[in-house]
């Protein structure tokens, strides 16, 4: 259907030459391809709000007010009818979306703003949206609701962390820290020093405002820096390991396995 010079795609519709559906009951997962050289750029949007993950290339996109350039690990949202134009110049690229019905959004009382801000302020949200993926392709009795408690897990964090009366200050500055330093040794006493709260309250809190303890944040991080290097690197599995910081290949595979849902081989061919 055109409107207004756009189309206007509706359930599980898209625009890309190769796709893939997968229907639960309050999502629609997508896996969109473009495998090779092909006409791009028309106006569209989509009746339900959507959420984008490239898994490989990227794209130019054009929104009412500005230019996004996504490349492989972005993540971007999409509010329903809103109007976008993806210019692909990378070959192949291929994306995963994720299609939220309206009817969900009522149930749970969420507003297309929390989504948005929980996109953009959860630390690992791909980890989530591959999660997700993982349960689409091996369905089984347990995945409509484990897709739903994996998505509203994701909106309930950054919720949390955006209520600027449950984080104290120094929680964004010591996040900040971990990430930019993230393969470093750090102590528990620099820390400390760095984001000027006792050790004791670092420790004491952790888990509360990080959802996990400090080894597995900081393992969580390395392997976010990997998903780019497998994709988009001609390093072996190996070499990927060692420049994150693992000692080994097999320490890697396991803690890939236990964040991701895959193997680094399998995300290595999605």
């Amino acid at each position: 259907m055109i409107d207004s010079g756009k189309y206007i795609l509706g359930k599980g519709q898209s625009l890309a030459p190769d796709s893939t559906t997968y229907l639960l009951k309050d999502f629609v997962i997508g896996i969109t391809e473009y495998p090779e050289p092909t006409e791009t750029g028309q106006w569209h949007a989509h009746k339900n709000p959507l959420i984008s993950f490239v898994l490989k290339g990227g794209n130019i996109e054009n929104r009412k007010s500005k230019q996004i350039e996504r490349v492989c690990g972005s993540i971007n949202y999409y509010h329903a009818y809103e109007p976008h134009q993806n210019i692909y110049q990378v070959f192949p690229s291929k994306h995963l979306s994720i299609e939220i019905d309206n009817a969900f959004l009522q149930k749970y009382e969420l507003q297309e703003y929390q989504i948005n801000a929980a996109i953009e302020n959860h630390p690992f949200s791909k980890f989530i949206f591959l999660n997700i993926l993982k349960e689409v392709l091996f369905k089984d009795s347990f995945t409509q609701e484990a897709v739903k408690m994996l998505f509203l897990e994701m909106v309930n964090h950054a919720s949390f962390l955006n209520n600027s009366n449950a984080c104290p200050d120094w929680v964004p500055v010591l996040r900040e820290i971990l990430n930019d330093n993230w393969n470093q040794q750090l102590s528990l006493q620099k820390l400390s020093n760095e984001v000027g709260v006792h050790p004791v309250t670092i420790s004491g809190n952790f888990r509360k405002y990080f959802s996990t303890t400090f080894g597995e944040y900081m393992r969580k991080i390395k392997i976010e820096r990997s998903l780019k290097m497998i994709k988009e690197s001609n390093h072996s599995l190996t070499q990927v390991a060692y420049a994150c910081g693992f000692a080994d290949q097999s320490h890697f595979t396991r803690t890939f396995k236990n964040q991701i849902g895959f193997l680094p081989k399998q995300y290595q061919d999605l």
